[in-house]
């Protein structure tokens, strides 16, 4: 258990170099402002996703005549002085176009944190960013919808019919297999590219696979795996031999460790399956989709929300009921019309519903049977009559089981 931390890791930590280098190419032509804004933060995605923001909001203010300079990277403190409230409004409100509110509100905060800086660096008085009303951009409660869309099975099927037409044999199956583990188990993206050959375990009476959680664990969490998820990774495999062996004739250097390998010889990115996703599924479908995908289908299929929680493997069942369990128009439509003012006769109605199907498999089923078998029995005497009858349909209902 030791050595897979260590190995995961080491993982994380070249991940987190690769993010790195390519960051400081970005950033070579910054003005030091900026830079040292950035270094205040210790992940490397976590300045990207920052750097994004202060470089498209320089931007908005260069094409605008709110600085007038002829790039970014010719900025300086002088030009941040003259930066008023109103200049960020602006630039937030084009967003609006584009951005969901919940996004405008997350680059407001990384531009209150920029300007929060630039105060504590004594290069401006104060931060402008708290004289912008609170009012804006504000995501009021009622108008929140939390049924997260996942897609149809229609969307599936059409997402699934274009990756089949994938020319790379290789690169077809291994894309459906990705598309049916994300579907039979409900893995996050990070837990499906981290996943090593050592952590798939699929002659078990029940098959699983480990998986690094969520955050910095020293423990993996054992997911179990679907029928279909296990019979497409099992065929992948033969797939990956192949493929593996292939590389080694031409003396290309493979890393054999990961499961998804990408055409590259290396562990398949992010990057390429957000890609491969975005390409064939028209931009439709996204693998954090089909997260709730299957969340919504395992409680459609239960009603048991515990049961999806521990697959989903949260810690509090609220976020598993407020994201993860999606009900259709149709069950609202559906729950809405047996509303009724008798309460006392639901139960009732509910019951005879139950005995009326129930009479109905009896007929159709058991009665032609059990009379053909009376018929014929030389045993129907008296004495026996209702015996018979009993272990008739005793038989018969075993038959269905």
């Amino acid at each position: 258990m030791l050595l897979r931390t260590v190995k995961f890791m080491c993982y994380k930590i070249e991940a987190q170099k690769k993010l790195e280098v390519k960051l400081n190419e970005k950033l070579q032509d910054v003005p030091n402002i900026i830079k040292d804004f950035l270094i205040t933060f210790k992940s490397s995605r976590t300045k990207n996703v920052n750097w994004s923001c202060i470089k498209d909001m320089f931007e908005f203010f260069l094409k605008n005549d709110i600085i007038q300079k002829d790039s970014v990277s010719n900025i300086d403190v002088d030009d941040l002085k003259k930066i008023l409230p109103i200049d960020i409004i602006k630039y937030l409100n084009g967003l609006t176009y584009t951005h969901k509110m919940s996004s405008i509100r997350t680059q407001k905060a990384i531009i209150s944190s920029f300007w929060t800086y630039l105060e504590a660096s004594g290069i401006c008085e104060n931060n402008i960013v708290y004289k912008i009303p609170k009012k804006l951009y504000r995501v009021e409660k009622s108008n929140v919808d939390t049924n997260v869309k996942i897609p149809t099975q229609e969307e599936l099927i059409a997402f699934e019919k274009n990756v089949k037409d994938i020319s790379n044999e290789f690169t077809e199956f291994r894309n459906l297999t990705i598309i049916k583990l994300f579907c039979g188990s409900g893995i996050r993206s990070e837990e499906l590219i981290g996943l090593d050959m050592k952590d798939v375990f699929l002659q078990e009476e029940s098959p699983y696979i480990m998986v690094w959680g969520k955050g910095n664990k020293e423990v993996q969490d054992r997911v179990p795996l679907s029928y279909e998820a296990t019979d497409y990774l099992t065929e992948y495999f033969e797939y990956r031999k192949l493929f593996i062996e292939e590389k080694k004739e031409q003396n290309k250097s493979i890393d054999e460790t990961p499961v998804f390998i990408s055409n590259k010889c290396e562990r398949i990115s992010k990057g390429a399956i957000d890609d491969f996703f975005k390409r064939y599924s028209n931009d439709m479908i996204t693998p954090h989709m089909l997260r709730h995908w299957c969340g919504s289908h395992l409680y459609e299929d239960t009603k048991n929300i515990k049961l999806v929680q521990r697959v989903l493997r949260h810690k509090n069942i609220a976020v598993t009921a407020e994201n993860y369990v999606h009900v259709s128009d149709d069950e609202v439509d559906s729950a809405v019309k047996m509303l009724r003012t008798d309460r006392q006769n639901v139960g009732q109605s509910n019951q005879l519903n139950l005995e009326d199907k129930i009479l109905t498999i009896f007929r159709a089923k058991i009665m032609p049977n059990l009379l053909s078998m009376l018929i014929n029995s030389e045993e129907c005497s008296e004495e026996n009559f209702d015996d018979k009858i009993m272990n008739v349909i005793q038989q018969q209902f075993t038959g269905l089981m």
